[in-house]
């Protein structure tokens, strides 16, 4: 079975009774690359209205600033062994772009 190469992003719209859910949620875009987003509900449906595009239209920048970096791994071990994975700007982009957000997956499980 092939793994799945994509960052999951999660808006969640808060209930008070989804605790865990809400949770898990944010920790599997987390783990994937990806970002999570929680609207709480508000006392005015105008601001809950509100806050929900605003968060979506966040989420849908973010999709459109993504970029894909490939990399071939030079350990050919097949043992299912989770494997960590860092990705850093170097000193000269920082340098040139300033401080930017690198999201990205925290690892995978080896074939």
């Amino acid at each position: 079975m092939a793994a799945c190469n994509c960052a999951a992003h999660s808006l969640i719209i808060s209930a008070s009774d989804l605790p865990l859910r809400e949770s898990a949620l944010l920790d599997y875009a987390f783990e994937t690359g990806g970002v999570g987003m929680i609207t709480e509900k508000l006392a005015l449906p105008y601001q809950y209205k509100q806050e929900i595009a605003e968060n979506l239209t966040a989420l849908v920048d973010l999709l459109h600033a993504r970029y894909r970096i490939s990399y071939r791994t030079t350990n050919t071990r097949v043992d299912g062994a989770y494997r960590k994975i860092k990705v850093q700007m170097s000193s000269i982009a920082r340098k040139r772009f300033g401080a930017l957000n690198v999201l990205n997956r925290r690892g995978y499980f080896a074939p």
